[in-house]
């Protein structure tokens, strides 16, 4: 699988609660993006295990337009085929920033 892909990235940040001062919740920012897909990988780990832990070794291309460039180490998933999986790395090339996918993300 190579070539173009629209997708949604999420965005997560930490904030105060308005209702409950000095107690903390995620905030999730999800945007839809049009990436590249420069590889498309996956592997299992744990093969000792009667069901080892699927991962995806992706590495995707996006544009780093202005919420991209100035939220990028807020990134914490991507969705692919209907499934959400965390971010393990963002390497900036700018114009472009290089989003390396991991395990399944787990909000």
């Amino acid at each position: 699988m190579a070539g173009k892909l629209c997708t949604t990235i999420g965005f997560v940040t930490t904030v105060e609660d308005a209702d409950k001062p000095g107690k903390w919740k995620k905030q999730i920012t999800e945007k839809q993006r049009y990436v590249d897909v420069l590889s498309f990988s996956r592997r299992r780990d744990g093969e000792d295990s009667v069901n080892g832990d699927f991962r995806i070794n992706n590495k995707l291309s996006i544009l780093m337009d202005p919420f991209v460039q100035e939220n990028f180490r807020t990134i914490a998933y991507v969705e692919i085929m209907g499934t959400k999986w965390k971010i393990s790395d963002a390497t900036i090339a700018y114009p472009r920033l290089i989003l390396t996918v991991g395990g399944k993300y787990n909000a």
